[in-house]
């Protein structure tokens, strides 16, 4: 990052060529003919990947518990954390919940060197750990998708910048709104390359041709990045983000809480949860709340599982003392109840969760995956399922950058 201190720690694993790797992690994302994925292949730099980064100190809490993972995952300091803890004491006695509070991921943007707070949420946990894998497979641009609103693909855009990448954006519509109009701005103030696409099968052909163009006009593929940063690499920033909890409730902030509930949309955000919880040995039950209808029976189920089982798998090898725990992700309750009708649509109901934790907490929620999550504690404790409970809303959206 140009004006942010990077810690980087390199892997010595990877030994493919790394547009090879960029390619592959593209064909897991997309449908691609085989004689395109042929001549794409065809064109790959057989570069070796970067070993002349130099390697510092990171003190995120999961390096501090497995020590092992500082030379075997690659990871850049961008965002401000620990993010803090804030109790809602108002809400609490309004709605009868026994404790409640807030981990402010809203404000987890990195800090410049003129005090200018770069854009934060969620994305900033798992890019710290995407672009640092970029950065080691000699990565010059980075590609991802996201719809027009895209916090993801916002924070993206924002964070390549800084780290000197091109960065391409594959976006399709939501509904229209003024955090859509807000993050357009921010991507393109960020000197993202913006590709519209009508719907997924255009934005697959659109993806093909941009990795082209890239090769032509720039020598190189693109790294890429699939929808929300879900993948094991990214779902790693969210793993760290359960040890940087158990510190915050070791340090007396926060009593260990009985339920986490989370927005759940590309499920990376709550798969790390889920296994750092696990390895940082902290009971609470998650709560995810999905943000859009099930495009199939279980989808959600199953997507979660896949993350938590590879991303299990991914750091039993880089530290074969971080434990592996079996196919069952027991501590996630998913709730389907206030996705709406489509993604990004807000209903009634969840504008009025978000004007109520505004009115009483002054904390700025978005309709498309926040204010559901958080629609979902108002509705439960209404039923009367909170009173004897400590209750956490991981917060995952950045109400407060312009």
């Amino acid at each position: 990052m140009k004006r942010i201190i990077c810690a980087i720690l390199l892997s010595a694993f990877s030994l493919h060529a790394h547009e090879l790797m960029f390619l592959a992690n593209l064909k897991q994302a997309i449908k691609i003919d085989n004689q395109t994925y042929a001549h794409l292949i065809a064109q790959a730099n057989n570069e070796p990947i970067n070993k002349d980064v130099q390697c510092s100190t990171s003190d995120r809490p999961l390096f501090k518990a497995y020590p092992a993972l500082r030379q075997t995952i690659s990871h850049i300091s961008l965002g401000s954390f620990p993010t803090p803890l804030h109790r809602c004491d108002q809400l609490t006695k309004v709605y009868d919940i026994q404790n409640l509070s807030i981990k402010q991921d809203s404000i987890s943007g990195g800090i410049l060197s003129d005090d200018t707070r770069l854009f934060g949420g969620n994305k900033v946990r798992k890019l710290e750990f995407l672009l640092a894998d970029a950065v080691y497979h000699n990565a010059q641009s980075v590609l991802t998708f996201g719809c027009i609103g895209s916090n993801h693909a916002t924070a993206t855009a924002t964070y390549a910048r800084e780290l000197g990448f091109r960065c391409y954006l594959m976006l399709t519509p939501q509904p229209d709104s003024a955090i859509v109009h807000r993050n357009l701005n921010l991507m393109s103030a960020a000197n993202a390359e913006i590709i519209f696409s009508a719907n997924a099968t255009m934005r697959m052909n659109a993806t093909t041709s941009t990795f082209i163009a890239s090769k032509k006009d720039h020598g190189t593929y693109p790294y890429f990045i699939p929808t929300g940063g879900s993948t094991p690499i990214g779902v790693i920033g969210f793993v760290n983000a359960a040890f940087e909890l158990r510190e915050q409730i070791n340090n007396g902030l926060l009593t260990e809480p009985d339920y986490i509930y989370v927005a759940t949309g590309s499920c990376g955000t709550t798969a790390g949860l889920a296994l750092g919880l696990k390895a940082a040995g902290i009971r609470s039950q998650i709560i995810a709340v999905c943000v859009e209808p099930e495009e199939e029976l279980g989808f959600f189920e199953r997507k979660i599982a896949q993350l938590f089982r590879e991303t299990n798998q991914l750091l039993n090898d880089r530290d074969a003392t971080f434990p592996l725990f079996g196919e069952s992700v027991d501590n996630v309750m998913i709730v389907h109840d206030f996705s709406g009708p489509c993604y990004g649509l807000c209903m009634p109901e969840v504008i009025e969760a978000i004007e109520e934790i505004e009115k009483y907490e002054n904390v700025i929620l978005d309709g498309t995956y926040t204010g559901k999550a958080f629609t979902a504690i108002l509705s439960h404790a209404k039923q009367g399922l909170l009173q004897d409970k400590n209750v956490l809303f991981w917060n995952t959206f950045d109400g407060e950058v312009k």
